[in-house]
C-alpha cells in the first residue's frame, strides 16, 4: 500500500473518531455547572498524611537514624514501589532502606531511582513548603474547588488518603493509584479492585523555582489535578451515562473519556496556577 493510499484509508476513519469525540466531549462539558457552583451530593474527605515527608526530612537532617521506620510509612512505600515501576526495574522492598542509608552517608550510588539525592540537598526548603501546606489546611478548600466542576446532582462519597512524601521518581510529581495491601506491601490494581490513594511529592515542586508561595501555588494546582481524577472515577461509578459508555467498548468513547478526564483536570490546575484563588493562610 502506497503512502497516498494509506492516508486515503485512514482519513475518513480518523475524521469520524475526531468528530465523534468532539461532539461527545462538548455535550458532557455543557452538562457541567458554572465554576463555583456547589455540588450538594458530594461528601468526600481528603485524609492528609504528612508522616512520610516528616520522617524522611528528619532522617536526612540526622534527627533520626531508623531507616526501616522511614521506609515503612505507607506513603514512602507507595512512592518507592511506583519509582521502581517507572524505572522499569525489579528490586525487593529492602532496596529502598539500603538506598536511604547510602545517600544520607554520601556513598556513591550508580543510580537514584527514588529521587533521594534531591531530597537530601533541599531539606530546609522542603521543611518550609511542608509547614506552608499544613498551615493552609488544604483538604476542605481543595474539595470545594474541585467539586464545582461536577453536576449539582452528582452523588460522590468517600475518603481518599493523600500521602505527602518528599521523594520519588522525577517523572511523578503526583499520582493517583488504586492499591491493596498484601503482606504489608502495596500492590497496584485496577480501579474497581482497590482503594484510591493520592501521592504528592514535595521535591518536584522545588523544580519550578520561586519562593514558598510560588511553590505552594504549583502544588495546589498539581493536587487539584489529581483530585479531579479521583473524583471523576467516583462520579463514573455512579453515572448511568458513563456506565453505558463503558459497556459499548468503542474507541470513540475511550477517547472521549480521556479528553474529559485529562482535559478538565488540566484546565482546573491551570486556572489555579495562573491566577485562580488560593487557600488563605
Amino acid at each position: 500500500m502506497t503512502k497516498q493510499e494509506n492516508n486515503t484509508f485512514i482519513g475518513p476513519v480518523m475524521q469520524k473518531v475526531i468528530i465523534g469525540t468532539i461532539f461527545i466531549t462538548a455535550t458532557l462539558f455543557l452538562a457541567l455547572p458554572s465554576i463555583g457552583q456547589p455540588t450538594a451530593g458530594l461528601d468526600i474527605t481528603l485524609r492528609f498524611d504528612y508522616s512520610s515527608a516528616e520522617q524522611m526530612l528528619d532522617f536526612f537532617d540526622r534527627q533520626s537514624y531508623n531507616t526501616d521506620r522511614v521506609a515503612a510509612t505507607p506513603g514512602n512505600k507507595i512512592a518507592a514501589a511506583t519509582s521502581l515501576l517507572l524505572a522499569r526495574t525489579n528490586r525487593g522492598p529492602e532496596d529502598f532502606s539500603r538506598q536511604l542509608e547510602l545517600v544520607r552517608d554520601d556513598f556513591n550510588t550508580t543510580d537514584d531511582i527514588y529521587g533521594l539525592k534531591e531530597t537530601q540537598a533541599h531539606v530546609s526548603q522542603l521543611r518550609k513548603l511542608l509547614a506552608e501546606i499544613r498551615k493552609r489546611q488544604l483538604d476542605r478548600r481543595v474539595v470545594a474547588t474541585v467539586q464545582s466542576y461536577f453536576p449539582p446532582d452528582s452523588k460522590l462519597a468517600g475518603i481518599i488518603p493523600v500521602y505527602v512524601v518528599a521523594m520519588g521518581n522525577e517523572k511523578a510529581a503526583a499520582f493517583v493509584r488504586s492499591v491493596v495491601w498484601k503482606n504489608n506491601q502495596p500492590v497496584f490494581v485496577s480501579q474497581n479492585e482497590g482503594n484510591q490513594v493520592i501521592v504528592l511529592n514535595l521535591t518536584r515542586m522545588l523544580a519550578f523555582g520561586g519562593d514558598v508561595n510560588s511553590q505552594f501555588i504549583e502544588l495546589l494546582g498539581t493536587l487539584a489535578h489529581e483530585c479531579f481524577h479521583a473524583f471523576f472515577w467516583l462520579y463514573q461509578k455512579n453515572s448511568g451515562v458513563w456506565q453505558s459508555f463503558h459497556a459499548r467498548k468503542e474507541p470513540v468513547w475511550t477517547l472521549a473519556e480521556l479528553v474529559e478526564n485529562e482535559g478538565i483536570a488540566y484546565y482546573l490546575s491551570l486556572q489555579l496556577q495562573i491566577g485562580g484563588q488560593t487557600p488563605s493562610k
